[in-house]
């Protein structure tokens, strides 16, 4: 199952924005090309494709990460962007013990493993520069708990995940921190919903 997006890596310049963009397939990669170029990074931005990797694999973090050193010359920021509940992005819906195991383990992936791998894949170059900072995005799911327990788990493993970065990068001057929005209507489904407002 295709991913659009994958992670943000790059580096921050008081000048220039530069910033590294990954996918797993040609067509997320075109995406986030045409998004860098409406936003005018077209200059300052690579696009990395993943297609062909293993799905979050350590070497499509490795590779990514040789990457943007090769262009930027170092790595100040990696944020972790990937997520969906597995059951509707791969459009196989019921309950959790009704789902095959390449749902959850698909979830899982996205979710959680990709993030370690990239963490993993940072941290070196960010520990030897004395600095740099890694976002992860969790989920309101991941602390209260949600109808899909993989989301859930992996979420909540994203929370632990920030933690332990923080602790070991901290004597290195490297920082973590997690964002865990609640629901985001970023689906057409939910585009037609009526939102309520308190009066107030």
């Amino acid at each position: 199952m295709p991913i659009t997006n994958v992670c943000h890596a790059g580096t921050a310049s008081p000048s220039r924005r530069r910033i590294q963009l990954a996918s797993d397939h040609a067509s997320g990669s075109d995406r986030l090309a045409e998004c860098a170029a409406q936003l005018g990074w077209a200059d300052d931005a690579i696009v990395v494709n993943l297609q062909g990797d293993e799905p979050f694999a350590p070497p499509s973090g490795i590779r990514a990460v040789a990457q943007a050193l090769d262009r930027y010359g170092r790595l100040d920021i990696l944020m972790n962007s990937a997520g969906g509940a597995a059951s509707r992005v791969m459009g196989r819906r019921g309950p959790f013990w009704e789902q095959d195991v390449d749902v959850i383990d698909w979830g899982l992936d996205v979710n959680l493993k990709g993030a370690v791998y990239f963490c993993h894949a940072v941290m070196g170059t960010m520990v030897a520069q004395e600095r740099g900072v890694v976002i992860n995005m969790g989920s309101v799911d991941g602390v209260t708990g949600g109808g899909s327990p993989d989301y859930s788990a992996a979420k909540s493993g994203m929370i632990g995940l920030t933690k332990c970065i923080a602790l070991c990068g901290a004597p290195h001057g490297v920082r973590s921190c997690c964002v865990s929005p609640g629901p985001v209507l970023t689906r057409p489904a939910r585009c037609g919903g009526k939102l309520m407002a308190s009066a107030g």
